[in-house]
């Protein structure tokens, strides 16, 4: 019915075009027992959900929709992840050929209204070229709220940044603001071993690594970010000042379920003024970092964190964390080692320096080491690390 006709419809001699509407897709629904792909979506479903990787949505939405079409195709998608058992709540969402409503303001608060929590891919209408392909998106690579009217919605938007190899200059901008970096390529379409295009994606990875190196990120599934984003949205921060010093303290009272384990999860990026511009700080965080060419210090809140500067120094702390994806627990701290809980699920990295060798023990931990520093990744769900130092001198 998409094949437009010339016709005499109403047969009084007017000639008229019919066109027929176009559904672009799949002829089966992926929750229709009829689905010749059955088996390998059921599959699919299983690998992701044994391993702890998220299901997102990816809607099927063109301009000209109504708020009611919309609203039918999103309660199409929520049927089909319950039919297929996949969690529904706060789950995110792209969009195919990024296309959206031309009021983008329709779309976000239907994907809103039907529990859906943040929009990570979008065309907003005659915007030119395409997210990750297009100069006009450089404004989203910034994550943001949606906001209506005056308030503020628990509700994230965020396009792909820049294709990296394409636009390497935008990427040393978005490192020296710290900017969250969002990324996407069709891999599947990539993987022939030998091939012109395996050989471009090898390339897409190695500038990824070194982006990331350069600015010490942590590499996250979307679903992880979006929860630290509402952490870091909503998490406000108790500063009490001292003599020569402050102490943060998270206050996660107004942060929403979305951040879920990220909550209170909240980093800090401490720049002194020009009256502590060479001053010497210091401080008592087990997670921190600390620029080569800039006297600033970054740190992660594990609890009361203090920051200190003059001449009396903090003692330095047990461990350095220079990086991590996942929200850490510690578990224990004693003569038998430093336990910690990397409490995300999907994949937890974590990255610390030790002068001393350490004795790194946990199920599943993949461990690199270069020089005194330790990357420690692990697949799946929530994982315990344990860390002692050696005593092997040898």
């Amino acid at each position: 019915n998409s094949v437009p006709l010339l016709v005499d419809w109403e047969g009084n001699g007017q000639v008229g075009l019919l066109l027929g509407g176009v559904e672009y897709g799949a002829p089966y629904a992926i929750n229709d027992p009829a689905n010749p792909a059955r088996k390998g979506i059921l599959a699919s479903v299983k690998y992701l959900q044994e391993n702890h990787l998220p299901i997102l949505v990816h809607a099927y939405i063109h301009e000209f929709k109504t708020v009611d079409e919309e609203r039918e195709e999103l309660e199409l998608h929520r049927q089909a992840f319950l039919d297929l058992g996949i969690e529904w709540d706060f789950v995110g969402v792209n969009h195919h050929t990024w296309r959206i409503n031309e009021n983008a303001l329709q779309t976000f608060l239907v994907e809103q209204e039907v529990g859906i929590s943040y929009d990570f891919g979008f065309h907003p209408y005659k915007s030119p070229g395409q997210p990750r392909d297009g100069k006009a998106f450089m404004p989203f690579v910034a994550p943001f709220r949606l906001t209506v009217g005056e308030k503020a919605e628990p509700f994230l938007l965020w396009a792909p940044v820049p294709e990296v190899r394409t636009f390497a200059p935008a990427y040393r901008s978005m490192q020296k603001f710290d900017l969250p970096i969002t990324y996407f390529d069709h891999v599947e379409n990539r993987l022939t071993v030998g091939s012109h295009q395996r050989a471009l994606l090898t390339a897409t990875v190695e500038a990824l690594g070194r982006v990331q190196r350069e600015g010490n990120y942590s590499f996250m599934t979307e679903e992880q970010v979006a929860k630290s984003l509402f952490n870091h949205y909503y998490c406000n921060l108790e500063v009490t000042f001292g003599e020569n010093g402050i102490t943060l303290e998270a206050d996660v009272s107004q942060v929403p379920e979305q951040a879920a384990e990220y909550k209170g999860a909240i980093g800090v990026h401490f720049l002194p003024g020009a009256d502590l511009a060479s001053t010497n700080l210091s401080t008592d965080a087990w997670l921190r970092y600390r620029s080569q060419d800039r006297n600033d210090l970054y740190v992660g809140l594990l609890g009361p964190t203090q920051i200190v500067w003059g001449e009396e120094e903090l003692p330095a702390p047990q461990l350095e964390i220079l990086c991590s994806n996942t929200p850490i627990n510690v578990l224990a701290n004693d003569d038998d080692g430093i336990e910690l809980e990397l409490a995300t699920k999907g994949m937890q990295q974590l990255v610390l320096r030790s002068s001393t060798p350490l004795i790194i023990e946990g199920e599943g931990l993949l461990i690199d080491k270069a020089d005194d520093v330790y990357t420690i990744t692990h697949y799946g769900t929530s994982c315990l690390v344990k860390l002692i130092q050696s005593t092997d001198t040898r």
